[in-house]
């Protein structure tokens, strides 16, 4: 499959409150910045094995002054139980300090319309290969919505970092 967006990067300084607005870090950031992304991805299943691969970003686009990194992400799952899967992916930002990023979980699905999930991350911000973030999530599907697809998910995670910022209380909501 094929993914296409645009990042979009804007500042008003008119609308910060400082003291020198000829500040080199402020000086020319009224303009917006646009910047198309693209990610080409494959899919593959057998029997209980799926595997998936894509490339984010091939063309290295520019945002901000810098080269947005090329992104190659490697996944495979394994269909444990008809009602469980297990999960394993590898993501590479390919850049001058290249470190490979990896994400374990699974899903239950606990009924029809309710999928139970956990995972965990490696850091990346921290660049270490121990876990770095806990997550866990829930699926609801809706019946057929008639809409492109046969029916309409909504998914709920709650990330919670391993490191000492999560005992500070930073933690994260995501809904898709």
């Amino acid at each position: 499959g094929i993914a296409a967006g645009i990042v979009q990067q804007s500042y008003k300084t008119e609308k910060f409150d400082v003291e020198d607005p000829n500040d080199p870090l402020l000086r020319g950031l009224t303009t917006t910045e646009r910047s198309p992304i693209l990610e080409f991805s494959l899919l593959s299943q057998l029997k209980e094995f799926s595997i998936g691969a894509s490339i984010k970003n091939p063309h290295r686009p520019e945002l901000g002054g810098s080269k947005l990194p090329l992104i190659a992400n490697v996944g495979l799952n394994y269909q444990i139980k008809p009602n469980l899967v297990s999960a394993i992916s590898f993501e590479e930002k390919l850049e001058e300090e290249s470190f490979i990023y990896y994400s374990l979980g699974a899903e239950y699905k606990a009924s029809r319309n309710l999928d139970c999930r956990v995972g965990l991350r490696s850091g990346e911000l921290t660049g270490e290969i121990l876990p770095q973030e806990l997550t866990f999530g829930v699926g609801w599907w809706f019946p057929s919505a008639k809409l492109l697809t046969s029916r309409l998910r909504l998914d709920y995670a709650f990330l919670y970092p391993l490191s000492t910022i999560g005992g500070a209380g930073a933690t994260s909501h995501r809904f898709s």
